[in-house]
């Protein structure tokens, strides 16, 4: 029979071979997420330049990343329920909803792009925040069409988000990435207001100035 010191011993030691292989764990993780969160952000950029395959190749290379750290983390929670997995999840999921939502292309839901539902949620919020400067580079394009059809979609998405309401420890920072959105709303609404204004203005400047150059054509030259 062992001992007490003997028990501990052992103890100990499968207690450290089991950290040390989450240690390595996280050591592997930990430069994987920042490189989802970098690459996260050159799809977006990517998206909002209209180079569409570039983002498309960007958001399967970190597809693929984000399915790795999902398998290499199963036998390590601890590792993957950290902020670190947290925040890169998030990043992908809104790289992704972003750039489908401004191709009109299907909309990924958690499992397909392997990530948390609340990752997934965080990002989607996120995501209004990109789909506002869309809508104001088509208001600058002109394209106040294009504009009010993103502006709706925007709408829809955070009447879907009002409906998970669940305290920090299930969606984290969820409540106040809210705020932000009914901010952003608010102020892209004005802005399309304010465009719409400008375009049914301009519509009537130029009918005026084509029934100006119409009476002038009519009107007889003096002798």
């Amino acid at each position: 029979m062992e001992s007490l010191r003997e028990a501990l011993q052992r103890i100990g030691e499968q207690v450290q071979r089991t950290l040390d292989a989450s240690d390595e764990a996280r050591e592997d993780a930990y430069p994987r997420c920042r490189e989802i969160i970098r690459h996260s952000a050159s799809a977006i950029r990517a998206t909002h330049r209209r180079e569409m395959e570039e983002a498309r190749q960007l958001l399967q290379q970190i597809a693929n990343e984000v399915e790795y750290l999902r398998e290499r983390l199963r036998a390590h929670p601890e590792v993957y329920h950290s902020g670190m997995v947290y925040d890169a999840q998030k990043e992908f999921a809104e790289a992704a909803l972003t750039y489908a939502f401004l191709t009109d292309g299907q909309v990924p839901d958690p499992e397909s792009l392997h990530v948390e539902p609340a990752a997934y949620v965080s990002g989607l919020a996120e995501a209004v925040g990109e789909l506002r400067r869309a809508v104001l580079d088509f208001l600058t394009e002109g394209n106040l069409e294009r504009a009010m059809a993103i502006h709706r979609l925007m709408d829809d998405i955070f009447f879907i988000l009002v409906g998970f309401d669940y305290p920090d420890a299930i969606t984290p920072g969820l409540k106040r990435r809210l705020d932000m959105v009914r901010g952003v709303l608010e102020r892209t609404r004005a802005d399309v207001y304010h465009g719409r204004d400008r375009s049914a203005l301009m519509e009537k400047m130029t009918e005026l100035l084509e029934a100006l150059e119409s009476l002038a054509e009519e009107e007889p030259c003096s002798p």
